[in-house]
């Protein structure tokens, strides 16, 4: 992927895009966030939200979604992009994540995945679920990088 290919496949100008690795962390954050919303209630989502932990999030707004998405889950409740943006404004009210940004950031993880309209919610197809463990797995072990070489 040349670094024109790779700088569009980061995403919108608009969303916070640290460059930590060739690919980005942004994607691969993207992309964990989007399956863990769009999954559904199951065993894989339980384990998906096990892989990475909200402090392994670069983005201070994906670790709030994250955070946000764990307790809901952990509530049994569903993981809607108002339900995150309720969860994050009950929490941390001096930080602003609108569903407007959540959107934006589904979006970017589904033109990751090809463009295919739920496809990291698939959890169910070997090829999509090795994907975004993947991604997420990646957002940990990044993260464990960074606070190994401080």
């Amino acid at each position: 992927m040349s670094s024109a290919d790779r700088s569009a496949a980061e995403g919108p100008d608009d969303i916070d895009q640290p460059e930590v690795s060739p690919y980005g962390d942004h994607t691969a954050e993207a992309i964990a966030i989007t399956s863990a919303i769009f999954s559904g209630v199951g065993r894989e989502r339980d384990e998906l939200l096990a892989l990475a932990e909200p402090e392994d999030f670069l983005n201070p707004r994906h670790r709030l979604i994250w955070q946000a998405i764990r307790r809901l889950v952990a509530a049994g409740g569903g993981t809607a992009t108002t339900m995150i943006r309720d969860e994050i404004e009950a929490t941390n009210p001096a930080v602003a994540v609108d569903t407007d940004y959540i959107n934006r950031l589904t979006d970017h993880a589904q033109k990751a995945l090809g463009g295919e309209p739920y496809k990291a919610g698939k959890l169910g197809d070997r090829e999509v679920r090795d994907l975004v463990f993947t991604s997420t797995r990646r957002v940990h072990d990044l993260a464990t990088r960074r606070r190994t070489s401080h």
